[in-house]
């Protein structure tokens, strides 16, 4: 669903009512179901993506909350940082990549697992995993309580 389609801009005072009626307490429950919906609107997978950098997050905090040795700590931030850096990576430099190889070995029509030309980056993939990784240092630096 685009911001200027006709059903976004008819979903918008519907999604407005509910959200002021109701009250404070369970409006950021509706706001995250509602934007889970829109991101699963995009593309079902790209929802997928964004459940798997949140556990990984949530994970990854208590974890690094949890354990007292600060080697092990480091370990854990290093790991983690890794593990959310790779679905940017991939849809960042995969499509780089498989250009690389065809130009260079002079393949064409490679049998790719996923195609090249269908691959487009989720939206907001680098701001949430910015986010999260941030979010990981925050609780490293016990700036953060989990």
């Amino acid at each position: 669903m685009v911001f200027t389609s006709l059903n976004f801009l008819l979903l918008l005072p519907v999604f407005l009512l509910i959200y002021y009626a109701l009250t404070a307490r369970y409006r950021w429950i509706f706001l995250l179901l509602v934007s889970l919906v829109f991101y699963f609107n995009i593309r079902p997978v790209y929802l997928l993506i964004l459940l798997f950098i949140g556990s990984l997050t949530y994970l990854g905090a208590i974890l690094i909350d949890k354990t007292k040795s600060d080697i092990t700590r480091s370990k854990y931030l290093n790991w983690f940082v890794v593990l959310l850096f790779t679905p940017l990576f991939f849809y960042k430099y995969f499509p780089s990549i498989g250009h690389l190889i065809e130009s260079k070995f002079g393949i064409e029509n490679f049998p790719y697992l996923i195609s090249l030309d269908s691959l487009i980056l989720p939206v907001g993939i680098s701001f949430y995993t910015f986010m999260a990784v941030g979010y990981l240092v925050d609780v490293y630096n016990e700036e953060i309580v989990v």
